[in-house]
Formats: structure tokens, sequence, C-alpha cells
């Protein structure tokens, strides 16, 4: 598909605007941990002192109609957040690394979190699929 000029223009300054924010590689991470398939510029509020804010996580854990025997840890998702940016911007490797770090972190977590959010799904989610969530994040 054949974009104009125009729409080129504007997918390129938002992309350069988003790569100057302090915690886009943050905001990728979550993405990858959370699975979530839909992240794109039209879901991030800001920035707001160098800072984005996403919003919008209905597509997290694979998308809307997500099922237990899909959520399996070694699942890679598509992060649309990502391919825009590898579109419009001259993002670069180290971000990508800084992101890679970010999800590096979140895994060091306490272990104590997920047990917490095992507890807190109770009663919202079958067993089965409370026990899915929780070993894909």
């Amino acid at each position: 598909v054949e974009r104009s000029p125009l729409l080129a223009d504007i997918a390129r300054k938002i992309a350069e605007a988003l790569v100057k924010s302090k915690n886009l590689a943050s905001i990728v991470a979550l993405d990858d941990v959370l699975g979530n398939i839909d992240r794109h510029p039209g879901n991030l509020l800001g920035p707001e002192n160098g800072m984005l804010v996403p919003v919008d996580h209905d597509q997290a854990l694979t998308g809307r109609m997500w099922r237990a025997a899909h959520l399996k840890p070694t699942l890679a998702t598509r992060n649309r957040l990502i391919e825009f940016l590898d579109d419009h911007a001259q993002w670069s490797f180290p971000l990508s690394c800084k992101a890679v770090a970010e999800v590096d972190e979140l895994e060091k977590q306490d272990p104590t979190h997920l047990a917490d959010l095992e507890q807190r799904l109770d009663g919202i989610l079958t067993n089965e699929d409370r026990a899915a969530v929780v070993a894909f994040l």
C-alpha cells in the first residue's frame, strides 16, 4: 500500500517523538511480557515530562479471545509498536537491548507478586485460566 507523503511525514514525526521519550523501552518490554499485540501510537498518551502513558490493554495475553491452551511462556507475540518504529523511525539497537533488559528486570522481581496476582484472579478466572496466565507472565 502506497502512502501519501504527508501521512508518511506525520508517521515519521510521531515515531521520532516516541523514540525521544524516557520510557519507550519500558513500554515495549511491558507489551512483550503481557503479550499485548495491539500497542500502537494511538494508545500512548503524552509525552508528559518526557514520559508516555500506555492505555488500552484489552489485547494483552495475546488478544481479546485468548485461551489458556494458547498461553505458552515461550510464545513470541506481535509487537505493533516495534513494527511502527521500524517502519518510521531511526531507532537504534541499544533501545531494543534496553527493552530486553527491562524484561529481564521484571522477571527478577519478587515471585510473590505472581502469587498475589494468582490470588487476585481467584474467582475471576477458572483454575485452568488462572494457572495459564500466571505461567505465561
